[in-house]
């Protein structure tokens, strides 16, 4: 789920998730106003000198796995734990609301849909839903949050179980299986690339989400250095992005009733990875 067009939005960098960087550099004191300690420890941990760095290529030793499996933990942490609340399975009314959300502001765009549009696929009135939420703004800071937690829970948590020479295949795989398995996930690309997170979501809670972002596409980037021989650190970073990419856009050519199962794409993607990073 990564974004790499500009956008707009006072005080907020120009781009991401590259941008964001560019505005919070390692070792930058400039830490943006969180919602809670734990994001700014981690915030702060991002920002220490020396602990974000691009990795090495050649072979997955100790520095590397480590490095990633801090990633991992990090985006993870970054992630949160919301699509585990309660309140929001997909059975109650709040979670119908923020199923139907993601897929409503994506489609119609979120200025144009209303407190009513959203309160029909949960079976109650406007007026109900803030029980609830508190605004149409929160709807749409949950439905993502939800969204891109289940999303990197959902690809990362397996790796724990895996010996670390297996974590891209993991990912490459684990990720085209979300696109093509799950409903909402094209919706949330689109809702990523929308103007709507820039312009309505608390600058703590968009900060959050970019610097996730962020850090899964660094996440990926050291373990496709790790695995070519790269000539230089551009090699290395257009690999990554295509890796992404091929992984992030299965969902707008796949059709149901083709006759590749999703299973057999995510086997394709893989092979195709493979093939591009030179392995055999």
């Amino acid at each position: 789920m990564m974004r790499h067009a500009g956008r707009r939005g006072a005080g907020r960098p120009a781009t991401a998730p590259i941008g964001w960087a560019a505005r919070y550099p390692a070792g930058s004191s400039h830490i943006p106003e969180v919602q809670s300690a734990r994001e700014s420890s981690i915030l702060r941990y991002m920002n220490e000198p020396g602990t974000i760095v691009d990795m090495l290529p050649h072979d997955l030793q100790a520095g590397v796995s480590e490095s990633v499996a801090r990633r991992r933990m990090t985006v993870l942490a970054l992630a949160g734990d919301a699509h585990a609340k309660e309140d929001s399975r997909p059975d109650s009314t709040r979670g119908r609301v923020l199923q139907a959300a993601i897929s409503m502001f994506a489609e119609r765009g979120f200025e144009s849909c209303t407190m009513r549009d959203l309160a029909g696929p949960a079976g109650v009135k406007a007026p109900a839903l803030y029980n609830h939420f508190a605004s149409k703004e929160d709807i749409l800071a949950e439905a993502m949050s939800i969204g891109l937690g289940d999303f990197y829970s959902w690809v990362l948590e397996p790796l724990a179980d895996a010996p670390p020479e297996q974590w891209l295949e993991l990912i490459v795989r684990r990720h085209t299986l979300y696109q093509l398995e799950h409903d909402t996930a094209r919706a949330s690309e689109l809702l990523m690339e929308s103007e709507a997170l820039s312009r309505h979501l608390p600058e703590s809670e968009y900060v959050r989400m970019r610097a996730t972002q962020r850090e899964y596409v660094r996440l990926i980037r050291s373990l496709v250095a790790a695995t070519i021989e790269a000539s230089s650190e551009d090699e290395a970073t257009v690999a990554t992005y295509s890796v992404v990419a091929m992984c992030n856009w299965v969902k707008t050519w796949y059709r149901r009733d083709g006759n590749l199962t999703p299973s057999d794409i995510a086997d394709r993607v893989w092979q195709l990875v493979g093939r591009m990073l030179g392995q055999r």
